[in-house]
């Protein structure tokens, strides 16, 4: 079914196709209109699932870990300060190794309060062990919310849905909206490895002391490497079902052929397009696809478009595209939801200079 609609609807939408059981929720701009959507399928009895509006987004994150605990499959989303709020528990649902969702409406952190989108507050999370996926246009985000259920519960790692505040999030583009019945066929119910029940007493989240502390992390790590696998593998799965495949999973690559290459992340890549270059969509931020990166610079002028900043240091996706591709150039742009034109790529493509903040305001 075709369908005009809000990104956030969209992924509304994609959500209730998954019936998750429990959706625990605190509102923050620009991420309200997915919460909204959501309590409307609840209201309307499309979708049976307890909503509990929580005190604030770190409540809201950990009454997440309570609900999958419990053996519900759980869905949240936030943004830029709520994510912020939430960054104590992120690391504790990792570590515990379950199966959360959260869509993210990316955007800017205070100070200087901005509502609008960039990337900074999903960057500041990217070391929490999340699986972090980006969209680039409403279809992939309906298409991703589905594949990120498969993916977090094959893979016991929790996922970040992201999509550009406002930029996306507030877009109306048309998307094919799958039925509740094919949806079912391709996500499997339910179930969770280990969960709380009072005849099998289990402890979750101990101390971890220090001859036991770094052998989790390393089965963390090793499943991050596991996981890079499963995205590729659901990515396929879906696209041999429904017909739409976002390239390998980990990255998306358009007009492999030239000789120049913008290395991107979610719509900034649709206008990247139209510049005639190489443009490579990182769909999944984590892990990361440093194979997929290397191979398909080999020889070429590169530079890495960021829309976050890791101060003292440089721009994030610009400094782990350098581990593979040392000669890439940095741009920085769209903070605080600036837009990104054509004739700024056009520029920066022409532009030598290794580091680069595009203040185009008014120009």
């Amino acid at each position: 079914m075709k369908r005009i609609a809000e990104a956030s609807a969209v992924m509304a939408e994609a959500v209730k196709l998954c019936e998750p059981q429990v959706i625990p929720l605190y509102p923050i701009t620009p991420q309200t209109h997915i919460m909204e959507e959501l309590a409307n399928h609840v209201n309307n009895g499309e979708l049976k699932a307890k909503i509990i509006r929580t005190e604030s987004e770190h409540s809201m994150m950990s009454t997440l870990i309570g609900s999958l605990l419990a053996g519900s499959r759980s869905f949240t989303a936030t943004s830029s300060q709520g994510l912020a709020l939430a960054h104590e528990v992120l690391p504790i649902i990792s570590g515990l190794r379950l199966p959360a969702v959260i869509g993210v409406a990316a955007r800017a952190l205070a100070a200087p309060l901005n509502i609008w989108g960039d990337h900074s507050d999903v960057m500041d999370a990217r070391d929490t062990g999340w699986i972090q996926l980006h969209c680039r246009n409403t279809q992939a985000v309906f298409d991703t919310t589905i594949q990120a259920f498969a993916i977090a519960e094959k893979a016991r790692l929790p996922v970040m849905v992201i999509m550009d505040g406002y930029t996306l999030s507030h877009m109306f583009e048309p998307a094919d909206i799958l039925s509740k019945t094919e949806v079912s066929g391709y996500l499997p119910k339910f179930k969770i490895r280990y969960q709380l029940d009072t005849n099998k007493p289990m402890t979750f989240g101990p101390v971890g002391f220090t001859d036991t502390y770094m052998e989790f992390k390393h089965q963390l790590k090793d499943a991050h490497e596991e996981a890079a696998k499963i995205i590729s593998e659901e990515n396929k799965r879906y696209g041999k079902m429904f017909r739409r495949e976002y390239g390998d999973g980990m990255v998306e690559i358009f007009n492999p052929s030239a000789k120049q290459v913008i290395i991107c992340q979610g719509t900034t890549a649709e206008t990247a397009k139209l510049t005639g270059a190489c443009v490579i969509h990182v769909r999944c931020f984590r892990p990361f696809p440093f194979s997929q990166i290397e191979k398909a610079c080999r020889g070429k002028d590169v530079v890495v478009v960021d829309r976050a900043y890791s101060y003292g240091a440089g721009a994030p996706l610009h400094m782990e595209v350098k581990a593979v591709v040392p000669q890439a150039r940095s741009a920085v742009m769209g903070l605080g939801g600036r837009d990104i034109r054509l004739e700024d790529l056009q520029m920066i493509l022409k532009s030598k200079e290794k580091e680069l903040w595009v203040d185009n305001y008014g120009k």
